[in-house]
């Protein structure tokens, strides 16, 4: 994983930890508002397009029509803090997952503008006499084909951010798509979109048809037609979950993980239960037991990404770590030696620390020999020395041949002179 850079030695704006609560708090809110958006668009636009025989599905499109454009502002808004937290918390892994996407994950901004023009337009004309059905259709179908990819762009760039050793090999969305887990990910969300929009139609024609007596068979129809699509959908996700655990790579799973999941299916049993009850028993379920049941079951699916993500980092993050003290402590022996005059003045010293001691301690061996037998071998043949560290050749069979270093013959000379200057007794010094 060479190829993690160092971190950014900029202080963030907040603890930590805040970032990381406001990144799963806000993300909790702003994907159930995407998921009443990508399902509502679905539903509108096919069944207009499949039932336009039956009055009831063209009013019921045109509610749900309704809803998107007001669904899509607030998970708009809603998703610039989670956007703007998970960019802070995990800048050195973000962005480098960002360049390696670039066109399509910057096309994101363009193609949500044009799903959002195109879903005004199929709203807006639909009663103008002005605008056939084709056109209207054609709007309505092109936003719900780019609510299609956007996701699929966008779970491929935030899963590529977790695993850095695949880095080299990918050079572009199309390569990113088969890092794993990305396509079973996608899969999942796009059914739970369909899910959840159910439950929100539930929910939405239930409400609005309050004090409605007069159209009491269009809201309990529409209402119940919303706990088919979450029932079906619900069991569907079943499926999709263990595909997208099972793809889920090694260096990811844990057992919070584990448990999560397991914590969400048991609710996911209790929500198909209640639809059950509430659709072909006849039963008097509390609306609220609902609602609360798929609010349980998508925070432990928004805290169980939470912990992928942790655990897929944990190993990148040590090396990040690691890399970035490296760099402090080389950019902090460079300052050691420079002037404001801009010059550097470089001492034997440095350069013994900065190309040597991988293999050489003054009084141990490490690779090489330790430097007190260099030392005594040649404090009186100082251009012997010199010579050797110039054109390094193997003289003893106790060590491997020394590599030739990266310096010149004026630097090598004040490493000579650093080294044979040392007074150097029984501890090193």
């Amino acid at each position: 994983m060479d190829i993690i850079p160092i971190n950014l030695p900029l202080d963030l704006p907040a603890p930590l930890w805040l970032l990381k609560f406001v990144l799963i708090g806000f993300f909790l809110l702003h994907i159930l508002f995407i998921n009443f958006m990508i399902g509502g668009a679905f539903w509108s636009v096919f069944l207009r397009m499949l039932k336009k025989e039956d009055k009831f599905y063209e009013r019921f499109a045109r509610d749900m029509a309704n809803t998107v454009t007001v669904n899509k502002s607030i998970a708009v808004v809603l998703g610039v803090a989670p956007l703007l937290a998970i960019s802070l918390a995990y800048t050195s892994f973000f962005y480098p997952a960002n360049n390696i996407t670039a066109p399509w994950w910057l096309s994101i901004i363009w193609l949500v503008g044009l799903a959002f023009v195109s879903l005004f337009i199929y709203k807006y004309t639909w009663d103008s006499p002005r605008f056939s059905l084709r056109f209207q259709y054609f709007w309505g179908l092109l936003a719900c084909a780019i609510f299609l990819l956007v996701p699929f762009i966008f779970l491929a760039n935030i899963n590529l951010m977790l695993y850095p050793d695949q880095w080299k090999n990918i050079y572009s969305f199309w390569s990113a798509i088969w890092v794993p887990n990305v396509i079973p990910r996608y899969l999942h969300f796009m059914n739970a979109s369909f899910a959840i929009a159910g439950i929100f139609a539930f929910a939405y024609f239930h409400f609005k048809g309050r004090g409605k007596p007069e159209d009491a068979a269009y809201y309990t129809r529409a209402s119940r037609l919303g706990l088919k699509w979450a029932l079906y959908a619900t069991l569907l996700q079943l499926l999709f979950g263990v595909l997208n655990y099972l793809t889920l790579p090694q260096v990811a799973d844990s057992v919070m993980v584990l448990i999560f999941i397991i914590c969400a299916v048991i609710f996911a049993g209790i929500l198909v239960y209640l639809l059950l009850l509430k659709l072909y028993a006849d039963k008097n379920i509390n609306l609220y037991v609902i609602l609360a049941t798929i609010l349980i079951i998508v925070s432990f699916m928004v805290m169980l990404r939470h912990f992928v993500r942790e655990n897929a980092l944990e190993e990148p993050k040590k090396i990040l770590t690691n890399k970035t003290a490296l760099y402090q402590a080389k950019l902090a022996r460079f300052m050691s030696t420079y002037s404001p005059a801009g010059e550097t003045k470089i001492s034997g010293e440095f350069i013994f620390q900065e190309y040597c001691t991988a293999c050489h301690a003054i009084n141990k061996k490490i690779v090489g020999p330790p430097m007190t037998y260099a030392i005594e071998k040649y404090k009186t043949d100082r251009n012997s020395m010199i010579e050797f560290i110039d054109n390094p050749r193997k003289i003893d069979e106790n060590y491997p041949v020394m590599p030739k270093q990266p310096v010149s013959k004026s630097e090598i000379e004040l490493v000579v002179d650093y080294l044979l200057n040392l007074e150097v007794g029984s501890n090193g010094k």
